[in-house]
């Protein structure tokens, strides 16, 4: 039976398993895992702020100096929040090729509603809220996957990290 964590621990296990696809990853290193890096993204953009202030950007700037920190970080996340992700869908007994879909489609829709609402913003502003929704949806399907307890047992993806048994009936 695999101890509890802490959120250290599952922030240490996030890098640790960075490029590790396999396996299944329980609530608590996901959670774990995120809200450390939100945690480290606030502080990221703190840091961010006071440099873009102390060199005067102008706020309608776009792109600012001290938001390369933040950016830089998420960058370098990017992989190693896919594979939790994957091991996260997979303790559910998903497929982990699914951690792709959040961020993938996010992307995209987000390129071609930025495209078309600066072509023409009345033109295509319910398209637009059409393409927000879905991303919506997406965001909060994917909440729920990673919310949910694990398979009780093994599954096709590996023995259950919580060490669990399934009830036979």
């Amino acid at each position: 039976m695999e101890q509890d964590i802490t959120l250290f621990e599952a922030f240490k296990l996030f890098w640790k398993k960075a490029f590790v696809f396999r396996g299944r990853a329980r609530r608590k290193e996901y959670w774990g895992a995120v809200l450390f890096n939100i945690i480290i993204s606030i502080v990221l953009s703190i840091i961010g702020s006071i440099i873009n202030s102390s060199v005067n950007v102008p706020t309608e700037q776009v792109f600012k100096p001290g938001d390369s920190l933040t950016n830089l970080y998420g960058l370098i996340c990017l992989i190693p929040q896919f594979t939790l992700m994957a091991r996260r869908l997979q303790d559910i007994n998903l497929p982990g090729i699914l951690s792709v879909i959040p961020s993938f489609l996010t992307t995209i829709i987000g390129i071609v509603a930025g495209v078309m609402l600066a072509i023409d913003i009345e033109k295509y502003l319910g398209i637009g809220l059409v393409l927000l929704l879905i991303v919506l949806v997406i965001g909060i399907l994917f909440f729920v996957f990673t919310v949910l307890d694990g398979t009780k047992g093994p599954n096709k993806y590996g023995e259950d990290p919580k060490g669990r048994m399934p009830m036979h009936q």
